[in-house]
């Protein structure tokens, strides 16, 4: 779990916090306790290596959308940027599963060659939830926002997630806080 406390104003992070308490802990509780069987997953699914072990053997990994790749930044800073943020996650004691749609399947998490594949490329689909079954299908390269994304790792059981959009919103010091965990 990320702490996003300081990057909104105190008001509305203690609504939000004081609203999961009373109506999501059970939720939370849930969801937290059970896992994705790796083996009902639809065939287009491919899950890194890194991340399947993580996931199995209950520890931490964090989704992370990949528009900023292919819309946010040219190539090579764009490489740049996602394997720094890859590496935070680590530093944290996490594991990140980057996720993005290569050769009609879905990556959840991107192997370096693939990381350089897409950032390299012009011709990125950017995929919300209503273009998934269109970029997978069709064999599109596509990106992934932040709902196509939280489709995904709910679907893979991830139950951590970050953005580069929170953060390039956000001014000075405060940028860097998305990626403390708590």
């Amino acid at each position: 779990m990320f702490g996003f406390g300081d990057m909104i104003d105190s008001s509305s992070w203690n609504y939000a916090r004081n609203s999961f308490k009373t109506t999501g802990v059970q939720t939370a509780e849930i969801m937290l306790k059970s896992k994705t069987d790796m083996t009902t997953l639809p065939g287009f699914f491919d899950i890194h290596e890194d991340v399947s072990n993580a996931l199995n053997t209950d520890k931490p990994v964090v989704a992370r959308e990949s528009t900023i790749i292919t819309h946010g930044m040219p190539f090579p800073d764009n490489v740049e940027m996602a394997k720094t943020a890859e590496a935070i996650i680590r530093a944290h004691g996490a594991g990140p599963a980057t996720i993005a749609v290569l050769d009609s399947r879905l990556k959840i998490g991107l192997t370096e060659e693939e990381l350089v594949r897409l950032a390299k490329t012009r011709e990125a689909m950017k995929i919300s939830r209503a273009d998934m079954a269109f970029a997978i299908s069709w064999g599109k390269t596509a990106v992934t926002t932040v709902a196509a994304t939280m489709i995904a790792a709910r679907m893979s059981g991830i139950r951590a997630f970050a953005t580069g959009a929170l953060a390039a919103c956000m001014p000075g010091p405060k940028r860097a806080s998305m990626f403390r965990l708590i």
